[in-house]
């Protein structure tokens, strides 16, 4: 599924501006959507966080083309926060 939703989230990116672009961002969040639901349900909370880190980015950067700003800011933001929480819990400055 990941690599279909990157397919379509590629096509999006080379065909930017055209309505075939927007239907691929459409697909491609549709499918990354699609992945984060699984993976709450089948994968435990400490599953690959760099996987998940991969899926929102992608998520939110679809969000903000498609011009869904508060959605896409509110993933931004989650992301930063998970990036708080990951640097706090190895003990990085």
């Amino acid at each position: 599924l990941f690599n279909a939703a990157l397919a379509h989230h590629l096509s999006a990116i080379s065909q930017q501006g055209t309505l075939t672009s927007a239907a691929a961002l459409s697909r491609a969040k549709q499918l990354y959507e699609l992945i984060i639901v699984h993976n709450k349900r089948h994968l435990s909370s400490n599953g690959n966080v760099l996987f998940q880190f991969a899926l929102i980015n992608n998520l939110a950067v679809i969000n903000q083309e498609l011009g869904n700003a508060s959605e896409a800011n509110q993933q931004f933001d989650f992301l930063m926060t998970l990036l708080n929480r990951l640097e706090d819990e190895r003990g990085c400055d």
